[in-house]
């Protein structure tokens, strides 16, 4: 039995078409679950039980402001389908909602229960949370302390509705489908980035918030993969006051296996990286195939790349990667995303087509189209 934990978003209330007994307290209106994930301040967290394709938990939230106080996370609700209780799943849960949380700056999560709820007070407490000393009882959690990666700037954004992740997806295209990603893992949403820059004051309070997490890095040079994540450099390094450069992108012809593109340095800027603390920074990171390829390319010719950013982080594959080489991770705004191995894909199983939006692009439009593509 697989258990896979997701944090849903706008377009995403199709999931709880199929709900196990007991998670919500009442039958999941359609209506109401549609305006719940299209509001950016409302956040929900899903257990899946992958192989009945049904939800057997969920964990909700909201971010909220306050004039005297920074930004918290209200956990409103927390179910958990008596079938699959005991295993982890509302651990799980929590985990995510607080990690979305600590990536809106949010700098405490708060939940009131009952004092004779022992089965909720045990799971709170196994995720952090402590008492207060007065009825009813409250449990707050620090996102900003062990645990944690908020930084002063993150608990600190100019305008956090402008710069959520529902108000950065509004600026691109997406389809889902079957796709053959730039890195060669399958996934089954595609966004079109070619647009996020077409509109420079829309994006603007993104790129400020993304200068702003970076700037406490102290590099002298910001670097991007073409095409979305040059442009993003160029901004991001014209708000820091600092080095531009870009790498390309170089597709094998025959690309078998994981990771195989590489991003190299135009000769003009090899030379001006070497011992350089760098960013770099990409529109868009889901498995980081594009950043890693420029981490890559970066250290061989002698720069220090210290951290990568990015607009929007999906999933975990390409920051896992990033902090186990040492390289700290800035998002303005994180989502869930799978992606899967060629040789794990359930869409591969169920013989959905798929859609190979990495393939190498002929002479036209390829820059626009290993964008578009990157995974």
């Amino acid at each position: 039995m697989s258990i896979a934990v997701r944090l849903l978003g706008r377009g995403d209330d199709a999931m709880l078409a199929r709900v196990a007994p007991d998670v919500f307290d009442h039958a999941v209106d359609p209506y109401w679950a549609w305006e719940f994930l299209a509001d950016p301040r409302h956040h929900l967290v899903v257990a899946v039980d992958e192989g009945a394709g049904v939800v057997v938990g969920m964990a909700s939230g909201v971010h909220y402001v306050h004039p005297d106080k920074p930004p918290e996370l209200w956990v409103n609700e927390v179910g958990v389908a008596p079938t699959h209780q005991g295993q982890g799943v509302g651990t799980r849960m929590l985990q995510l909602l607080f990690a979305r949380g600590r990536a809106l700056g949010c700098a405490e999560g708060w939940v009131l229960t009952g004092e004779e709820n022992a089965a909720a007070r045990r799971l709170y407490a196994a995720v952090g949370g402590v008492e207060t000393a007065e009825p009813p009882v409250m449990v707050t959690f620090r996102l900003d302390g062990p645990g944690g990666d908020a930084t002063s700037a993150d608990l600190h954004p100019a305008r956090p509705s402008e710069t959520s992740s529902s108000a950065l997806l509004e600026l691109v295209d997406g389809r889902r489908g079957h796709f053959r990603l730039e890195s060669g893992h399958h996934g089954g949403l595609w966004l079109d980035l070619d647009p996020l820059f077409a509109q420079p004051r829309r994006i603007a309070p993104f790129v400020a918030a993304l200068a702003d997490a970076i700037r406490p890095h102290d590099v002298s040079v910001v670097c991007g993969p073409l095409l979305g994540g040059a442009f993003l450099a160029q901004h991001v390094a014209r708000s820091l006051d600092v080095e531009f450069c870009f790498t390309e992108r170089e597709m094998p012809a025959e690309a078998a296996g994981l990771y195989q593109a590489r991003y190299l340095l135009p000769r003009a800027f090899a030379s001006r990286v070497r011992d350089r603390r760098v960013a770099m920074v990409d529109d868009v990171m889901s498995a980081g195939s594009a950043l890693r390829g420029t981490f890559a390319e970066l250290s061989a010719h002698g720069a220090s790349p210290v951290v990568a950013g990015a607009l929007l982080v999906l999933g975990s594959a390409g920051a896992d990667f990033f902090a186990e080489e040492g390289v700290a991770v800035e998002a303005v705004g994180r989502e869930g995303y799978e992606l899967w191995p060629p040789d794990a894909c359930p869409l591969c199983a169920a013989g959905v087509p798929l859609e190979d939006v990495a393939a190498p692009p002929g002479p036209r439009g390829a820059a626009a189209e290993a964008a578009a593509a990157r995974g």
